[in-house]
């Protein structure tokens, strides 16, 4: 993640040229029409454009930072408030042992009696420590939730030291066999193995060759201990191997043509909405669509993503020396329609199997899910936490085709100031409507759905709306807070209606015919 710097900036705003239908397509489902009034339509009910399923919604769980401060080491358990908040998340995907924490994670130290456990050298930033919250914790924490499983397996070694090649292959088949028997005896199933972490960028430089070589070992070695075991391969969203000569094409088209026996899902981590180093999301979803492009330019049949770290990047961020101070500008309200606002577009593109949000913890560093009471007695949610849930409790299986048009008086980056989405379930009798307005003035945006013409439509809205954009939940818990109230939405005999956006706002409805 610490490796995201300009060059993403740059490549996030390069235009895609290709003339490929299905790059066409996917480009188009991100897109928002500029226009003078924001509008929201939806012209067909009845044929989705995909089926978005629970485990859509996931957490990259670096197991560090939630060891310090979300496990209980004296009483071996997860904060209890934590796991009520996540347990509004069925289904979700929980990433572990995380992002760069992976690099260099020796399971065999994470088992055993946690009085036990060798203390070692973890990570770059953190003294020597033991693994508190290994395997057995976490599968225990991931049924707890009522979660799925995700592992990623260590191709590369230890801190500071890159060990054998040999060594990561059998120490990651030795892995599979392990969780394999956990599962036969009723803990969670690994839903996908991901193959290594970033190892193309940061201090690794792996060219695409060396990984998709030690990628095809590993996940030979992990089936074979484990025949029904499912692989994700990672593909990149910037050029992080320029200076070896390998565009983000390029690398993608080598990595994908490689790996087209061993796997057609990728990884891909996307920052976002902080220049330098975030680009808009509309950019960074753009991306994703030319990394499918290229795995099936390299001969893959149907590549789909898993987006297995996103975040919003605070403006500045990389590019000062100590970039500390902006760290709460990662969990504001700014962060959270960041956020809601990639969700969005990402779950209207089929391609897209699901994204899991950076990072699972309650630390006061960047990207916390919780934040700590004054006192230190409990945790409650960020407001980037709080956002997810209100999308998360409203979620309706199958999305239906939105058009967004909108105009940009926030003047973003990604030029509009809204995105919105309608969802429905089976029998057309229920829908759901996520929103973002990045503007600081409320909106009254039209709401067009023929096949609902005059009907009337009753049921809920949620709101997380602040005057101050910079509004956030570090000192109190209710400074941003979700606002829930009643609501009917009236059609027109043209189908037409109007949604009253608030300012600076996350906004969810749940609704259902008469």
């Amino acid at each position: 993640m610490k490796s995201i710097i300009a060059g993403l900036a740059l490549f996030g705003l390069t235009a895609c040229h290709s003339q490929a239908s299905g790059l066409d397509n996917c480009l188009s489902n991100v897109a928002v029409k500029s226009a003078g009034s924001d509008r929201i339509s939806v012209d067909d009910i009845k044929t989705p454009i995909r089926h978005i399923p629970a485990t859509f919604f996931g957490f990259n769980l670096e197991w560090l930072e939630f060891q310090s401060m979300l496990w209980d080491k004296q009483g071996g358990a997860v904060n209890p408030e934590a796991l009520e908040v996540l347990r509004a998340f069925p289904g979700a995907v929980y990433r572990y042992p995380g992002g760069t924490g992976s690099n260099y994670f020796d399971w065999h130290d994470a088992l055993g009696a946690a009085e036990t456990r060798s203390v070692k050298k973890r990570s770059s930033w953190a003294s020597p420590l033991a693994i508190q919250f290994g395997l057995t914790e976490y599968l225990k924490f991931v049924h707890q939730v009522g979660g799925e499983a995700w592992y990623v397996a260590n191709l590369y070694g230890a801190v500071g030291q890159e060990l054998p090649a040999d060594n990561m292959i059998k120490a990651a088949g030795e892995l599979s066999g392990y969780m394999r028997q956990q599962r036969e005896a009723g803990s969670p199933a690994v839903l996908r193995w991901e193959l290594g972490n970033e190892l193309d960028r940061d201090v690794y430089h792996w060219p695409p060759q060396k990984f998709a070589n030690l990628s095809v070992a590993v996940s030979k070695e992990i089936k074979t201990h484990d025949p029904t075991a499912r692989v994700v391969a990672m593909l990149e969203e910037y050029p992080a191997m320029d200076k070896a000569g390998f565009s983000a094409s390029t690398y993608n088209k080598a990595m994908a043509g490689a790996l087209n026996a061993t796997t057609d899902e990728y990884a891909m981590h996307l920052y976002y909405d902080g220049k330098p180093g975030g680009p808009p999301v509309k950019n960074q979803l753009n991306a994703v669509c030319r990394a499918v492009d290229n795995a099936h330019t390299a001969g893959v049949q149907n590549p789909t993503i898993w987006i297995t770290e996103h975040a919003r990047v605070p403006e500045g961020a990389f590019t000062t020396p100590d970039w500390k101070p902006l760290w709460p500008e990662t969990a504001n309200l700014q962060a959270a329609i960041g956020v809601a606002d990639m969700m969005i577009a990402a779950a209207q593109m089929p391609e897209v199997n699901g994204a899991m949000i950076h990072a699972l913890h309650a630390s006061d560093g960047p990207w916390p899910m919780f934040h700590h009471s004054r006192s230190g007695n409990h945790v409650y949610p960020s407001v980037v936490m709080l956002a997810l849930r209100m999308m998360r409790e409203t979620m309706l299986p199958e999305v239906l085709r939105t058009k967004n048009e909108s105009p940009n008086a926030s003047d973003y980056d990604g030029g509009y100031g809204m995105r919105a989405m309608v969802m429905t379930d089976a029998t057309r009798k229920h829908f759901a409507v996520w929103t973002v307005n990045r503007d600081a003035e409320a909106a009254d945006a039209s709401f067009s759905i023929p096949a609902l013409k005059g009907m009337t439509l009753s049921g809920k809205q949620i709101a997380l709306s602040d005057q101050n954009l910079k509004a956030n939940n570090y000192l109190d818990s209710q400074r941003v807070h979700p606002q829930e109230s009643a609501v009917k939405i009236s059609f027109d005999s043209a189908g037409v209606s109007t949604l009253k956006l608030p300012p600076h706002s996350v906004l969810v409805l749940s609704l259902a015919t008469p």
